[in-house]
């Protein structure tokens, strides 16, 4: 087995993209209502939200791990892979160090971007890791700092779902994402203007 390939089976994993309250808000209650086996995080342990969350992890004797770009986890016949984060500065903004992981299940395949913005895609992109993925998680809710072309050219998704707040007050999704969106030819579903999105596979294909 390679020496970044993990293999965990039947185990739930908890993933903590990085510290930002709406992302990782309702971590603790995620704890306390299911038998979480992993805790994934970016290595921010020390941001408050973040400290309390691993905090409440320990008591529960969940492993702790740190995600680390290179790594191939195997989770139930579910193969991850970890894009980012791409440093071990663990000061650097959380947006910039948010965990990308790619997700691929039989020929399903999907992209969860976290808050990655251009400059994270960017790197990315320069590994050469990145390959078409079927359905990707917009990066950073439609934010104009993230989603860019090169890096929508280069995951070409057929499916892409927004996670954003009704009636924001930082007006996501930006309508130039929107527009990017649709010269792709993407299927785009938004939390904010149809709810809660659940998207099934049957290892051939997605549907939300």
């Amino acid at each position: 087995m390679p020496a970044n390939q993990i293999i965990h089976a039947h185990m739930l994993l908890l993933l903590l993209t990085h510290p930002d309250s709406d992302h990782i808000g309702g971590a603790i209650s995620l704890l306390e209502q299911f038998p979480v086996g992993i805790l994934e995080s970016n290595g921010q342990d020390t941001r408050p939200l973040q400290n309390e969350v691993v905090q409440q992890a320990k008591q529960r004797y969940v492993t702790l791990h740190h995600a680390a770009k290179g790594e191939d986890i195997e989770l139930d016949g579910v193969r991850v892979q970890v894009l980012a984060p791409l440093s071990n500065d663990t000061q650097e903004p959380t947006n910039s160090h948010s965990i990308v992981l790619r997700l691929t299940y039989g020929e399903s395949s999907l992209l969860l971007t976290g808050d990655a913005e251009r400059d994270e895609e960017a790197h990315i992109l320069q590994s050469g890791n990145l390959t078409p993925t079927q359905l990707l998680k917009v990066g950073h809710h439609g934010s104009l700092t993230s989603t860019t072309e090169a890096f929508l050219s280069r995951v070409a998704p057929r499916i892409a779902v927004i996670s954003v707040g009704k009636h924001n007050r930082y007006g996501h999704p930006h309508p130039q994402i929107m527009e990017r969106l649709k010269r792709h030819e993407v299927q785009v579903f938004r939390t904010d203007t149809q709810g809660a999105i659940t998207c099934t596979s049957d290892t051939k294909g997605w549907k939300c």
